[in-house]
C-alpha cells in the first residue's frame, strides 16, 4: 500500500481491504499492494508519466517493485491457501480495453502471470477482481472471460456489490471495510481452502 501522508492515516496497508479481509478470516496475508499498479508496462499510475509506468507483468515476482531496486520474491517463504489478484481499475490510463487486439494482449499477459503464480502455488485457487474505485466494467468483463477460459488452475471472478462505481477516488476506511467484509465472505465460501468444507 502506498502512503500519501506522513502518518498513514489516509492510506495504509493495515487499513486496506485485503488486510481487513485477512483479519476477519483469521488468516495470514502477504499483500503486494501498489497504488496505481496496472497489468501492462506503459499503463496505470505506478511510475509517474505513463510511458515510465511499470505493471504487474514486471512486478508480480518482486519483493521490492521499485525500478532500479528490484529484488525477487522468494516464493518458498509463503505458501498461500488462495491468491487474490485485483488488477483492472488503473489500466485505463494508457490501456485500450475496447480495442480487440489490445484486449487480447492484455488477457494473454494476465494468463502468463497466472501461469507463473500457478507454477509456484499449484494447490492454490485464484480469485480475480477489481475494486469499488470507479472504472469501466469492461475490465471486469475481461476478468470474467479469463476466469472462464483459464484451465490450468481453479480461477474464479469475484465482483464487489459496488464494483467500479463505489467511489471516484481512493477508497476511504469505510469503503475498505465494505470491501474487506465482502471479500472475506466470498473467500470463506470457497470450498476446501481453509481445511474445512465450504459454508
Amino acid at each position: 500500500m502506498s502512503f500519501n501522508n506522513e502518518d498513514g492515516v489516509l492510506n495504509n496497508g493495515y487499513s486496506s481491504y485485503a488486510a481487513i479481509a485477512a483479519r476477519r478470516l483469521k488468516a495470514e496475508a502477504h499483500i503486494q499492494g501498489i497504488g496505481g499498479l496496472s497489468l501492462l508496462d506503459g499503463t496505470g499510475w505506478f511510475g509517474g508519466p505513463v510511458e515510465n509506468c511499470k505493471g504487474l507483468v514486471t512486478t508480480w515476482d518482486k519483493l521490492n517493485p521499485l525500478p532500479g531496486q528490484y529484488s525477487n520474491w522468494d516464493f518458498n517463504r509463503f505458501m498461500p491457501d488462495v491468491v487474490v489478484i485485483a488488477i483492472g481499475q488503473n489500466d485505463a490510463r494508457g490501456g485500450r480495453i475496447a480495442d480487440p487486439t489490445w484486449k487480447a494482449e492484455w488477457k494473454r499477459s494476465y494468463k502468463q502471470i497466472l501461469d507463473g503464480l500457478h507454477a509456484h502455488y499449484p494447490k492454490a485457487p485464484f480469485v480475480l477482481t477489481t475494486t469499488i474505485l470507479m472504472h469501466d466494467m469492461a475490465w471486469d468483463d475481461a476478468l470474467k472471460e479469463i476466469a472462464a477460459e483459464y484451465k490450468s488452475a481453479p480461477v474464479t471472478y469475484f465482483g464487489y456489490r459496488r464494483a467500479g462505481k463505489g467511489t471516484p477516488g481512493h477508497p476511504r476506511l469505510v469503503e475498505e471495510e465494505e470491501m474487506g467484509q465482502e471479500l472475506a465472505d466470498y473467500l470463506n465460501r470457497l470450498p476446501g481452502i481453509w481445511g474445512r468444507p465450504a459454508r
